[in-house]
């Protein structure tokens, strides 16, 4: 009895797994044709190469636009305290200017 019981869970979970790899298979098929029909519009590459260096490429543009921006966030923010700075430096001067006159 035990052994029928280890028998039908085995089959269970292979069954579970099969319908786990096919349901994986039929994403990887959905993202291939939508990658394919991409291709389609813009050209299809020499190789296979090409598509690995044209994805490595756009990967790393995305890459330094995201690190560009980080960059630029810090300097913008930089900037603005500096001109806060400048601007309650000034307002201090007007107001003891005010004051003595």
């Amino acid at each position: 009895e035990i052994d029928e019981l280890f028998e039908y869970y085995e089959l269970q979970n292979n069954k579970r797994l099969l319908q786990f790899k096919q349901k994986c298979m039929s994403k990887k098929e959905k993202a291939k044709k939508v990658m394919l029909k991409s291709f389609e519009e813009i050209g299809w590459f020499p190789s296979l190469a090409a598509v690995r260096s044209t994805y490595k490429t756009a990967c790393d543009l995305y890459e330094n636009l995201e690190d560009d921006a980080l960059f630029n966030k810090e300097i913008y923010e930089e900037y603005l305290a500096v001109l806060k700075k400048e601007a309650e430096v000034e307002l201090l001067q007007k107001i003891v200017r005010v004051h003595e006159n």
